[in-house]
C-alpha cells in the first residue's frame, strides 16, 4: 500500500505539472524553468516504470493462494497503470513543446550577461561590436548544446522504454509461470503425497530420477529437522547444484512440496521460498503439513534403500510410506 501511495502521489505531480505545460501564459512567465521541470518529472516517472509493472503483475496473479490485492485494489492499480502511461507520453510532449521556448530564454540570458559585463569593460564602438559577436557565438553554443541535451534525453527516454518492453515480456512469463503452477496443482489434486508422485512417474526411467530423489530427500530433512531455519525455506534457482537437481518439470515436485517461484524480495535472480502454514496461528494444521512431508522424506528414503523394479512399485511404495 506504501508503493500504491508513493506512484499515486508521483502521477498526480507529473500529470499537474504536465497540465502547467500545456498553458502557454504559465510557460511564458518562466520558459527555462517550466521545461527544466518537465524534464525532471518525466525521469522520474520513467525510472518508476519498473516499480510500476511490478505492482501490475502481482495484482495480475489469478490464484487464490498467490493473490496479494484485493479486487478493489487491483481495479485501482490497473487505474494508475493506465494513468502513468499516459503521463509519460504528456511529459514527452511537454518537454519537447517547451524546448524552444526555453532555448530562446537562455540564450537572452546569456547574452544580456555578456553584453553588461564587457559594456563595464569598454564603451568604445568596437568593444560593443566585440560583444555583439561573442553573444551572437554565445547563444549559437548554447542553442548548440540544448540540442544536444534534448537528443539525449530522446536517447534515455528510448532506452527507458525498451528496458520497460524487456521487463513487461518478463512479467508475462511469470504469469504463465504462474498459471501453470496453478494448473498442475489443480490437475493433481489437493494431496502433496500424490503430486510428487506424478513427477517421480514422469522422471523414472532417465538419468534424473537419481538426483531428483536424492534432491527431494535433502530438502525434506532440512524442513523436517529445521524447522526454525530460515536458510532451509529459499533455494536460489541459479545456484549450479538447483540447476543440476531439478528442470523446470522437475520442479513441480518442489512446488508440492510448497514451495513458489519469488523474485522481488530476496535479491537479484529467482528463489524457491517455501510457503508453510503458521504453527502460532493454527498449530494442528502445522502438525498435519509436517506429518505429510516427514512422510514423504520416508518414503523417499525407502525408494533409496531399496530400488524399486518397476514404476508401479516405486509410486506404491513411495505413497505407502508417506
Amino acid at each position: 500500500m506504501t508503493e500504491f501511495k508513493a506512484l499515486s502521489q508521483l502521477v498526480a505531480d507529473a500529470e499537474m505539472r504536465a497540465t502547467l505545460a500545456s498553458d502557454p501564459a504559465a510557460v511564458t512567465v518562466d520558459p527555462k524553468g517550466m521545461h527544466e521541470a518537465c524534464e525532471s518529472f518525466l525521469r522520474e516517472v520513467l525510472m518508476s516504470q519498473e516499480r510500476m509493472d511490478r505492482m501490475v503483475a502481482k495484482a495480475a496473479v489469478k490464484d487464490p493462494d498467490m493473490r496479494i490485492y484485493s479486487d478493489a485494489m487491483v481495479e485501482k492499480i490497473k487505474a494508475l497503470a493506465v494513468r502513468h502511461t499516459a503521463v509519460i507520453e504528456s511529459l514527452t510532449l511537454a518537454a519537447e513543446r517547451t524546448l524552444p521556448a526555453a532555448q530562446q530564454a537562455l540564450g537572452m540570458e546569456d547574452t544580456q550577461k555578456q553584453i553588461a559585463f564587457f559594456a563595464v569593460e569598454t564603451q568604445s564602438r568596437e568593444g560593443v561590436e566585440g560583444l555583439e559577436g561573442s553573444a551572437r557565438a554565445g547563444v549559437f553554443a548554447r542553442g548548440e548544446h540544448m540540442a544536444a541535451e534534448s537528443a539525449r534525453l530522446e536517447k534515455l527516454r528510448l532506452h527507458l522504454e525498451a528496458e520497460a518492453a524487456a521487463e513487461g515480456i518478463e512479467m508475462a512469463r511469470r504469469e504463465v509461470e504462474a498459471s501453470t503452477i496453478a494448473a498442475f496443482r489443480q490437475q493433481c489434486g489437493g494431496r502433496a503425497v500424490e503430486q510428487v508422485a506424478g513427477i517421480l512417474r514422469e522422471a523414472w526411467g532417465t538419468l534424473a530420477y537419481p538426483s531428483l530423489v536424492e534432491a527431494l530427500v535433502i530438502v525434506l530433512d532440512c524442513i523436517v529437522r529445521h524447522p526454525e531455519a530460515e536458510g532451509t525455506r529459499r533455494l536460489r534457482c541459479s545456484n549450479p547444484r538447483y540447476a543440476s537437481d531439478f528442470t523446470p518439470r522437475s520442479e513441480m515436485a518442489l512446488v508440492a512440496i510448497g514451495y513458489f517461484p519469488a523474485y522481488f524480495d530476496l535479491g537479484p535472480g529467482r528463489h524457491m521460498v517455501l510457503e508453510e502454514p503458521s504453527a502460532e496461528e493454527d498449530v494442528e494444521r502445522w502438525i498435519d503439513w509436517t506429518e505429510e512431508r516427514r512422510g514423504m522424506l520416508s518414503g523417499l528414503r525407502e525408494l533409496q534403500r531399496r530400488p524399486p523394479k518397476s514404476v508401479e512399485d516405486m509410486v506404491a511404495r513411495f505413497c505407502g510410506k508417506s
